[in-house]
């Protein structure tokens, strides 16, 4: 059994002074003067990064989730309510990753020894679960009418540097994990599950391990969103929110540091290109508009199944192998 020491030897942990390098060069945008809804664009940008990256921690220890939205919702109503009972908005926060975190224990606990879509399919129906209690439990959490969440911060301006600081933290907390010896244990469960047990390595612990962290930062950036739009309904833990990590970092890359962030800007970037042509599109042929709102989903999809068949690794590997020079 050479899976250790063969990992050890070829394992390349993805660096993280490019990606947080890009992102600092974010810092000085809002003080040139942009739109506010362009300052917004960003902040939500930032968002899908910090959320696709805590599901790519859990793909990177070989598990997977299709209700990551779960762990994202349960951040934001926590910090809701609470703010909305006790006017401490900075405690919420903590508390929502807390509140996130401990259902991940929860969650783990029940089915870390399920494999590949088994485990996926758990977390789907914890999701669904949720939807129901929020619509029953409506004296607390408003049911179907969602809660209004007080304000955190006073402008779109301080909530762009708040989201950018917290991708960089979530991007920097998982580059420490990945380059540690937990993220070797993570890599050699889910390059082989098998072999890592034989060799030494408590699979369940690090497959909990993950969980918990992962659901910790969805959990903490749920609870800084549920702020930034100030409202939240049950539809966070639809399957739109549950299915947005795992096909930005398929595009961008599993297991990689940069993954999300390149899948969150090709996201961006079609979405605003879409609303950019919008207009002459409809003077084209003004029955486009009937249609319009599904032609994002098919631009998406025609992508990810591209990507899928041309660079089942995701864009992030294939640049590094033709762009990078080789050492």
């Amino acid at each position: 059994m050479k899976t250790i020491s063969n990992l050890r030897i070829n394992l390349k942990v993805p660096r993280v002074y490019l990606p947080v390098l890009l992102l600092a060069t974010c810092l000085p945008i809002p003080l040139f003067g942009f739109s506010s809804f362009f300052v917004f664009v960003l902040t939500v940008t930032f968002f899908n990064i910090s959320y696709s990256s805590s599901w790519n921690l859990l793909a990177y220890s070989g598990q997977a989730s299709f209700g990551h939205a779960a762990f994202l919702g349960i951040g934001g109503y926590t910090t809701a309510i609470f703010t909305i009972r006790t006017s401490i908005p900075w405690l919420g926060l903590l508390l929502g990753a807390m509140a996130s975190a401990f259902a991940g224990i929860l969650v783990g606990l029940t089915c870390v020894k399920l494999r590949e879509w088994f485990l996926a399919l758990v977390t789907l129906g914890f999701s669904i679960i949720l939807v129901a209690f929020t619509r029953e439990l409506d004296w607390l959490t408003g049911g179907v009418h969602g809660l209004a969440v007080p304000s955190l911060l006073p402008s779109v301006n301080h909530y762009y540097y708040g989201m950018l600081a917290l991708t960089v933290f979530s991007i920097f907390i998982i580059y420490l994990i990945l380059k540690s010896k937990t993220g070797l244990a993570f890599a050699a469960i889910r390059e082989n599950e098998l072999e890592a047990k034989a060799t030494g390595i408590d699979v369940v612990k690090y497959k909990l391990l993950a969980f918990t962290i992962s659901a910790f930062l969805a959990g903490l950036i749920g609870a800084f969103y549920a702020h930034f739009m100030a409202y939240i309904n049950d539809q966070i833990y639809g399957l739109d929110y549950s299915f947005l990590p795992i096909i930005i970092s398929v595009i961008g890359g599993i297991g990689t540091i940069e993954g999300p962030i390149i899948g969150s800007a090709l996201l961006r970037f079609i979405s605003e290109f879409l609303r950019i042509i919008e207009p002459w599109a409809l003077k084209i042929d003004p029955v486009v508009i009937l249609i319009y709102d599904k032609i994002e989903p098919l631009v998406m999809g025609v992508i990810l199944v591209a990507v899928i068949i041309l660079m089942p690794k995701g864009i992030s590997p294939w640049l590094r192998k033709y762009l990078m020079p080789k050492r």
